[in-house]
């Protein structure tokens, strides 16, 4: 997948729409600790917050709805593989 990174500015990122060619736009804030960023999704929202800053590490707390998977990058690439093998051997 190819990311362009993009500042926030009306209609600038439209390759978003074309999310089904691999490409993407990441948005990126800065925020502060115990600052939040809210993400829509229809009429419910993902909530995440800044918890703390230490050293190399961010640790960031998400309030979802329990419909909503949250995983870790490497995490879900895990399940992604584990998924894809028929004997599902190790997973």
């Amino acid at each position: 997948m190819q990311l362009r990174y993009w500042t926030p500015r009306p209609f600038e990122c439209t390759a978003f729409l074309g999310i089904k060619n691999k490409e993407a736009c990441m948005l990126v804030l800065s925020r502060k600790t115990d600052e939040q960023i809210v993400i829509q999704l229809g009429d419910q929202e993902v909530v995440v917050q800044l918890v703390a800053i230490e050293r190399n590490k961010v640790r960031l707390g998400i309030i979802a709805p329990p419909w909503v998977p949250i995983h870790r990058e490497e995490v879900l690439r895990r399940i992604e593989a584990c998924e894809g093998t028929l004997a599902h051997a190790g997973c």
